[in-house]
């Protein structure tokens, strides 16, 4: 990029453009939901009434998403052999207990999801699912390690082992091991085959060394984010487009050219008189 600066880049670039044991759940389970003829079926059903919930108010928003946990449970519950199906179920309710704020019982069914989760991309969902909700409730080494079971996983795909990183480094950071976090977030940075991934691995390596006062630091890394993806950010392409968003929502695009600009205003003039 020879003289130009990186702010000055990145502004052309653009300008570019814990539910109940099965057996206590099945009678209650049963008496509110069916039991179709397949476990296909099953899921399909449970979909269903997850995508009712669209377009209602909060208070009819709320009574769908209970039956459509419900739903979801009685995938398991009615073929409990089914366990890839049970997997996916699971980890649906989870995901739908967590939205409507009830952190225990989604932790229980992303539990039920990494137990029956064998050979599906659930297992190393659920772990990162359980990860971001140990550490919402500040259990952070509960947190540490669900992400790290999803880094040590054989079955893991590499994206999401990218994205365990990611979450390392925060949890890392959340308990004050400050390199520790920065060495998992240059691992993903230099590494990590989404180029948004090793946007957000740049953005939080940056960040961590601006927001502890080192600007020179935080502007290195800016610079060698910018180099790494400006080929694939000048790209005609959706991902070239999704690339130029990502960098422009920064953390640090947005706040270090203010954080120059304000230590500049606060450092003594070069040219100003001395006072004794």
């Amino acid at each position: 990029m020879g003289g130009v600066t990186p702010a000055v880049w990145v502004a052309g670039l653009l300008a570019f453009s814990s539910p109940a044991p099965v057996q206590d759940a099945r009678p209650a389970l049963e008496e509110v939901v069916p039991r179709l003829s397949t476990p296909s079926r099953q899921l399909d059903h449970a979909r269903r009434l997850k995508n009712a919930r669209r377009g209602r108010s909060p208070e009819e928003r709320e009574r769908w998403s209970r039956k459509a946990v419900a739903a979801y449970r009685a995938v398991r519950v009615h073929y409990p052999w089914a366990t890839r199906l049970g997997s996916e179920a699971a980890f649906r309710a989870g995901e739908l207990l967590s939205a409507g704020g009830d952190p225990e019982e989604a932790l229980a069914e992303f539990e039920v999801a990494l137990a029956l989760g064998a050979g599906t991309p659930f297992r190393a969902r659920s772990r990162l699912a359980i990860g971001r909700l140990r550490r919402r409730a500040g259990d952070l080494g509960k947190s540490l390690e669900a992400f790290q079971g999803v880094i040590a996983d054989p079955e893991s795909s590499a994206q999401h082992r990218d994205e365990a990183w990611l979450w390392v480094g925060r949890v890392r950071r959340d308990m004050g091991r400050d390199e520790d976090a920065r060495r998992a977030w240059s691992r993903v940075a230099e590494h990590a085959r989404d180029p948004l991934d090793r946007i957000a691995a740049y953005d939080f390596l940056g960040t961590s060394w601006m927001d502890a006062g080192d600007l020179e630091a935080a502007a290195g890394v800016l610079d060698q984010c910018l180099r790494a993806l400006a080929e694939v950010a000048l790209e005609r392409t959706n991902t070239g487009e999704r690339v130029r968003s990502a960098l422009g929502r920064t953390r640090l695009v947005r706040c270090l050219p203010e954080r120059i600009k304000a230590r500049l205003r606060s450092s003594p003039s070069k040219g100003s008189p001395r006072k004794d």
